[in-house]
């Protein structure tokens, strides 16, 4: 009977050894999927159109009136619509040791961003007021609808000539094939396989003002645009911060993308979306919890060995 009890122990201890093995295992090098969720109070793209030529005039974009009553003519900026903070999640795979506090690699998975940009006040022109069916499409009145972003194309010449909204926009995060991470950073310009981020879709909405003598010289429109995300050309290094267990707990990321907006005649707003995305790591269980339940299990099954050796001496 002693023996067959040293046995049971025994063999106890052989499979919590085997149990424990593969859960630490599981915390040496390897991939692991991680999900992050965006500090919308942080993350932020903001907008940058220069001058552009458009029928011979040169323009400039300026502030619309907004729910902060900024005043026409007031350089477009920050306080004035070209700024929306973004919020959402996005998923990862990163490879190294968590649990060592060692990363050494992350991608950034194909369409898990659920980030959008978030309203920044009410801009001119309304979607809801756009008539297509018009023999010229146009908007119906001149009331504003809550946009991401918003600004007037301004020349001396023309002065006010249209009125411009982006909103229900969605902003990308991905990467083709994972990225090295050195001393928990990385860089997100590589050549080839560039962090892919920026607008990726919204909806345009360019209202032409009535320019005395000459009506509307920009058209109107509404436009819903994609494929508008590029490879981050920023200067700054994607960086992790680990926790006290080792795995990550934050992740800031710097953004510089170029995009391109038409708006008719074969003339684009181009320019330059520049932020940050500052995300938190959702937590996972660690490989030390799924040990102790591995422990847990192997202590519940020699309590009933040991049950069953007194039941068959009895």
């Amino acid at each position: 009977m002693i023996g067959s009890s040293g046995t049971s122990s025994w063999r106890a201890r052989g499979m919590l050894g085997a149990v424990l093995g593969v859960f630490v295992g599981a915390g040496s090098t390897r991939a692991e999927h991680v999900d992050f969720v965006v500090d919308s109070s942080n993350s932020y793209l903001t907008l940058a159109i220069p001058n552009f030529l458009y029928s011979g005039a040169s323009f400039n974009l300026n502030g619309q009136n907004r729910t902060n009553g900024a005043p026409l003519a007031t350089a477009w900026s920050s306080t004035t619509g070209n700024t929306a903070f973004v919020s959402g999640s996005f998923s990862t795979t990163i490879g190294g040791s968590l649990s060592g506090g060692t990363i050494n690699s992350v991608q950034f998975i194909a369409g898990s961003s659920t980030m959008t940009a978030l309203t920044s006040g009410n801009f001119r022109p309304n979607p809801a007021a756009f008539n297509s069916a018009a023999p010229v499409p146009n908007y119906n009145n001149n009331s504003p609808h809550a946009a991401d972003y918003g600004g007037v194309v301004h020349s001396a010449t023309f002065a006010n000539a249209a009125y411009f909204s982006l909103s229900s926009s969605t902003v990308d995060l991905e990467t083709t094939n994972p990225v090295s991470v050195v001393t928990n950073q990385f860089p997100v310009n590589l050549v080839g396989n560039s962090l892919i981020t920026g607008l990726s879709t919204t909806l345009f909405g360019l209202q032409g003002g009535n320019v005395p003598l000459l009506g509307t010289i920009i058209p109107n429109q509404l436009t819903p645009l994609s494929g508008l995300s590029q490879g981050d050309v920023a200067t700054g290094m994607g960086n992790f911060v680990l926790g006290s267990s080792g795995n990550p707990t934050t992740l800031t990321i710097p953004i510089s993308v170029p995009f391109s907006i038409p708006i008719g005649g074969g003339i684009f707003l181009n320019g330059t979306a520049t932020g940050q995305v500052v995300a938190s790591a959702v937590p996972e269980p660690s490989t030390l919890g799924l040990a102790g339940l591995a422990g847990t299990f192997v202590a519940v099954w020699m309590r009933r060995r040991q049950r069953a050796g007194v039941c068959r001496t009895s």
